[in-house]
């Protein structure tokens, strides 16, 4: 089953989002479980469970989501889409052992934080969570860009982090303070930074992403100043009013 939430303004809490195909076949092709298409949404401890393509968050770039305390299932592309999208204190969990890939963005170049990950926990279902490698992303469209701030990763990050292409060229794609279980903190000297695509005459894009920040950058990733934009919106109150409800 897939939701679709077309409104603004929308609050869910403690609901499972599942697309039954991905979740049974662990296999491809795409199986939407989440697509929320509008502004000031928020998912505060929910979980979005498929394969490929899991979690739509929207197509009109300046819309804005906070995705919080929620777990996050899938292996191909399985959070993608555009707009500013906070994902606070997450678990991505990854079912695929290789070849995986977290997010597909294809944010337009006028974009000014795209998705941002803060204080995720990245996982996989097996006793050894290590043995799964998993790219942090590929450019769907456009000029995507992610940030991973304070990450911890039971699974393996290649050194690159990265994938190489897609049909996009990256403008910002870096993590910043990525650590292992036993608190190794990963060298990220190695990050991708040169990407590529193909025209559709097969002539090849070369494009160059800013691959890293520095502490001053990573902490001006806050939420208030990601998402409140003209109106104020202040989703961690909201989460704060309404989190405990049962």
């Amino acid at each position: 089953m897939t939701c679709f939430a077309k409104s603004s303004d929308v609050y869910f809490q403690g609901i499972t989002f599942e697309n039954s195909h991905g979740v049974e076949k662990k296999d491809g092709p795409q199986a939407l479980a989440l697509y929320t298409c509008g502004d000031r949404v928020i998912l505060n401890n929910c979980r979005l469970l498929s394969y490929q393509d899991t979690y739509l968050t929207t197509m009109i770039s300046t819309n804005r989501h906070f995705v919080n305390q929620c777990e996050i299932e899938g292996a191909v592309d399985f959070i993608y889409g555009r707009g500013d999208v906070v994902f606070n204190q997450c678990r991505l969990n990854i079912v695929r052992e290789k070849d995986g890939f977290i997010v597909a963005p294809c944010h337009p170049d006028t974009t000014r934080w795209g998705y941002v990950f803060l204080n995720t926990t990245i996982t996989a279902p097996t006793d050894n969570p290590a043995s799964t490698s998993v790219w942090f992303g590929r450019p769907w469209h456009e000029s995507p860009k992610t940030v991973f701030i304070n990450t911890l990763s039971y699974v393996t990050i290649p050194p690159e982090g990265w994938y190489d292409h897609m049909n996009g060229l990256p403008q910002l794609w870096a993590d910043y303070n990525t650590i292992t279980p036993d608190g190794t903190t990963q060298d990220l000297s190695r990050r991708r930074k040169e990407y590529y695509r193909t025209d559709s005459d097969g002539n090849r894009i070369v494009g160059t992403a800013k691959n890293t920040l520095t502490e001053a950058e990573a902490k001006t990733y806050t939420i208030p100043a990601i998402l409140a934009g003209r109106d104020g919106w202040n989703p961690e109150l909201i989460v704060s009013r309404y989190g405990n409800w049962r």
